[in-house]
């Protein structure tokens, strides 16, 4: 798991900023291009590369916009229009940018030189894809290979666009970053950030702990009303014993009472007593 961090920490820097790798080696190591097994390989690599890059591209341009607003924040954002900064050459202001210069010191890695091209990206991707292993496709005949490069290639065009988008706003908060930094306001900028980061954090266990409180009050609630239809049920089969056995000993007394009403009517209306 630490290889495939570290792996993907890679391919986003070199994907944003820039690439060193040597490539002869890595395309020595793939299958021919003209094979079912290299385009397996690709769909399968540019798959996985796709949605890291949309999570990424999301992530970014929270930040930018952070470093947007916090120009509004101090009153430069037209200060920063009107000194046109230009995009640097120097990959640590962009490695700085991403929160990634200390991974970079960490795994002794050098700061990449210069972007890769699409194809070097995706065959890079292609290496951690055969080393992490994937579920390959059946492909039957040339038919099927054409179809299934054009649908890779379908991909592709979507992931160059979001690679696009991701390097668009990348360089974006790049610019802004650079313009703090002769203003004197890169550290205040970090220390807002950090203070929105604990704020949020706070909020967000303040949060998990109301919806804590609510389940267990709601769990007891409900615990409650157990008990509580509980005793219910027991009172009523207690008073509907109790109506049984009322309703047996009125009958028994009617019974009585009719017994009796014909007892006395016997002797009432008995000859034997006429006077």
């Amino acid at each position: 798991m630490k290889l495939k961090i570290s792996f993907m920490m890679l391919l986003f820097t070199i994907t944003c900023i820039g690439f060193s790798a040597d490539t002869e080696s890595a395309e020595a190591k793939l299958p021919p291009k003209d094979t079912a097994l290299y385009w397996n390989i690709r769909s399968e690599a540019v798959s996985e590369l796709i949605p890291f890059l949309t999570s990424k591209r999301t992530e970014l341009k929270k930040k930018t916009q952070f470093l947007a607003d916090y120009l509004l924040k101090i009153d430069k954002a037209t200060e920063f229009v009107d000194s046109d900064v230009k995009d640097p050459e120097d990959m640590k202001y962009y490695v700085e940018v991403l929160n990634l210069t200390k991974n970079f010191n960490e795994a002794n890695i050098p700061i990449p030189e210069k972007r890769p091209t699409w194809d070097e990206l995706v065959e890079i991707a292609m290496q951690h894809v055969m080393f992490e292993g994937y579920m390959p496709t059946e492909i039957e005949g040339e038919t099927e290979m054409l179809m299934f490069q054009e649908l890779c290639k379908k991909k592709e065009e979507y992931g160059r666009k979001v690679r696009k988008d991701v390097h668009d706003v990348l360089t974006k908060g790049v610019r802004i970053w650079i313009y703090l930094g002769t203003i004197n306001e890169q550290g205040n900028a970090k220390a807002l950030a950090a203070d929105m980061i604990l704020e949020k954090k706070a909020m967000d266990a303040e949060q998990k702990a109301q919806l804590t409180a609510a389940k267990r009050e709601a769990s007891m609630q409900r615990e409650q009303a157990k008990i509580d239809q509980k005793n219910q049920d027991a009172m009523s089969r207690a008073s509907f014993s109790s109506s049984k056995n009322e309703r047996r000993f009125d009958a028994r007394q009617d019974r009585l009472q009719y017994r009796q009403s014909r007892l006395d009517e016997r002797y009432t209306n008995s000859r034997s007593y006429y006077w």
